[in-house]
């Protein structure tokens, strides 16, 4: 027997053995005035630390402490951070990692995630702030893979999970997938801040020697770095969009933890693009009790019991759906999903286009609502890899909003000048017409987008699409 396959049968084996775990239920803020939502990926090279960190910041005991005006975690209005760390009360000891992974077991939700110590789907986790400026809020927290073998489930999650804020988490190397995903993030205008976890561990040296390396990362995309150690240091790098901070943090011993809480608590909430209707991410088949349940983000009012269309199926066909019932993002029940909330809508509708329902899909009142489109215009560049191949009639990969699929440019000029180009390389920005090679997808002007093929990486922003 192989070793890879050897070693496959042993993750089966220790994953069969990984009880099934249940998310502890969220308490939604007590507020008249309703609550801010935002979200946060977490990327970083495999190993770094990811999941350890989501599982310490979603805790239960930190949430409920976090709820509280005289939290025992950290005053409200932090000037200085220094020493914080030595004086955690003894209660939040089981909030950390024990070195052997108790951190991560508690948000990965897959076997073989339990088994291999590794992240291998998307998956949302919860911090609660109820006091804060100037309303509550909830914070998403994105666990995104970290291995190259997942890359693609990663740039999805980062495009569909429309993030006010990306963390960036460096433990012993910076590698070429640490420079990937801030490439992808820094390229799509999100802004960043680094965490360099496992300082408990990692010697100075090669902290100082990262520290280095994304200050000239960067500089590339026209950013200084600056060390969060104060009140004001959060400010600044949330304020002027001209500076990325980083913090040093251990899940372990706990340094450098209410820094990054006292950082994520001044993160503003930004408007979303959204399509006019419920896109869809998660189709869940035959839930007892239920039948069919969609996931996904909302960007229109849907109420229990309303009669709405969903498409693009085949010919931008939009067919007959009832919402039989919702259920939001925090487990709860609800009779109104409004705009810019993710939840889950029950639906009935034709069993037979059950088959081709698909990720991308929209949920809207009516058809009309939305632009579903096979053809559109876009500005796009290179960020990553060779372009000397991109011609018309090339054929590229996309991800925008949660729509993803085969493209093909069918026309290519130069953004300034308007003149046909032969090819599109590194140094130039393009105007290019671009068409969907199977069906329709939903669309919105201003929509950002990544797309790439082999090690090819471009990004784009949607300025006009034929309907």
């Amino acid at each position: 027997m192989s070793a890879s396959r050897s070693a496959t049968k042993t993750a089966k084996n220790i994953a069969s053995k990984v009880p099934t775990k249940t998310t502890p239920e969220l308490k939604l803020p007590d507020s008249s005035d309703g609550y801010d939502e935002i979200v946060i990926d977490i990327v970083g090279n495999v190993d770094s630390g990811k999941s350890s960190l989501c599982g310490i910041l979603s805790h239960p005991l930190l949430r409920d402490d976090l709820k509280k005006s005289n939290s025992s975690f950290f005053s409200g209005e932090i000037k200085s951070f220094e020493n914080i760390e030595q004086n955690l009360p003894d209660e939040f000891k089981d909030v950390l990692d024990d070195g052997n992974g108790s951190a991560r077991s508690r948000v990965m939700t897959l076997k073989h995630e339990q088994a291999t110590g590794r992240t291998s789907s998307i998956s949302y986790h919860y911090m609660v702030f109820d006091v804060c400026k100037p309303r509550p809020r909830i914070v998403s927290l994105v666990d995104l893979a970290g291995h190259e073998q997942y890359l693609k489930t990663t740039i999805t999650g980062v495009i569909s999970s429309y993030p006010e804020h990306g963390l960036v988490l460096v433990a012993k190397n910076i590698t070429h997938m640490t420079r990937e995903h801030y490439s992808i993030l820094a390229s799509m205008c999100i802004p960043v801040l680094f965490v360099m976890t496992k300082i408990d561990i990692v010697p100075d040296k090669i902290v100082n020697e990262n520290i280095k390396k994304i200050t000239t990362m960067s500089k590339r995309f026209g950013k200084s770095l600056m060390e969060i150690k104060n009140v004001d240091d959060i400010h600044t790098c949330l304020g002027d969009g001209k500076t990325f901070g980083f913090v040093r943090v251990s899940n372990k011993t706990g340094v450098g933890i209410p820094i990054l809480v006292e950082y994520v608590r001044y993160i503003k909430q930004k408007p979303k693009n959204l399509i006019a209707g419920f896109a869809i991410d998660r189709v869940y088949y035959n839930i007892t009790g239920f039948g069919i349940v969609t996931s996904g983000i909302n960007g229109t009012t849907i109420k229990k019991g309303d009669s709405m269309v969903m498409g693009p199926f085949e010919g931008n066909l939009f067919i007959p759906v009832k919402i039989r019932s919702i259920h939001d993002d925090y487990q709860n029940f609800v009779d109104v999903l409004p705009p810019g909330s993710r939840g889950c809508l029950c639906i009935r509708f034709d069993a037979a286009f059950k088959s081709s329902l698909r990720m991308g899909m929209v949920i809207t009142h009516k058809k009309s609502d939305v632009h579903s489109v096979k053809k559109f215009e876009a500005h796009v560049a290179i960020f990553r890899g060779k372009s000397s191949n991109i011609k018309v009639g090339y054929n590229s990969y996309i991800n925008v909003g949660l729509t993803r699929g085969a493209i093909n440019f069918t026309r290519i000029r130069d953004k300034e000048t308007g003149e046909d180009l032969e090819l599109l390389n590194t140094s130039r920005h393009a105007h290019v017409d671009l068409e969907f090679m199977s069906g329709h997808a939903c669309l919105n002007v201003n929509d950002r987008f990544l797309f790439r093929s082999h090690r090819t990486h471009g990004i784009g922003k949607v300025v006009a699409v034929v309907e």
